[in-house]
């Protein structure tokens, strides 16, 4: 095989991969230290120690204790620049999962439907965590943990498509 091919076939098969991935929102890798706490590195790149959740629930650790070496990631929201051909449910099905959260997108953005999406113009896209609800947790609770306040239950519950709780 000549390199001209090679180099044609891997450059293919990147392509391929590329495209075949969902889009994620960009995160941040870090490799920790020694002695290093979730919540110091929240309290670092986050301004708040208590955010140390979204490092833990990101990473799959319960000790606020991280091990040293350990490549992890910190959850990060991003801005979008709407391009043509956009819609706001295109951009929630492309970056949030579903097209049905264009709504909590919107309201994260405090931005109304009625005024339309023009190109060029900036979308701040949430972070996403995946949380295994547990027997006796609540919408409540869980919008105090990760949010510090129990008022977002129901944009919890929206984003999440529950019609009961």
């Amino acid at each position: 095989m000549n390199a001209r091919f090679v180099f044609t076939c891997v450059a293919l098969i990147a392509i391929l991969v590329i495209a075949a991935t969902p889009a994620q929102a960009k995160e941040r890798r870090y490799r920790t230290q020694s002695d290093e706490t979730a919540s110091g590195l929240a309290k670092h790149f986050y301004g708040a120690a208590w955010k140390s959740v979204y490092i833990l629930t990101k990473n799959g650790f319960k000790d606020d204790a991280l091990p040293s070496g350990k490549r992890i990631t910190l959850p990060s929201s991003w801005i979008y620049y709407a391009r043509r051909g956009d819609s706001f449910a295109s951009i929630a099905k492309r970056y949030m999962g579903k097209a049905e959260r264009y709504s909590a997108m919107l309201r994260f953005n405090r931005l109304s439907e009625r005024r339309g999406l023009e190109v060029g113009q900036e979308i701040l896209l949430p972070f996403h965590l995946r949380h295994t609800v547990t027997s006796g947790e609540s919408l409540s609770q869980l919008s105090r943990t990760y949010y510090r306040t129990n008022k977002l239950s129901g944009m919890l519950k929206e984003y999440n498509g529950l019609k009961v709780w």
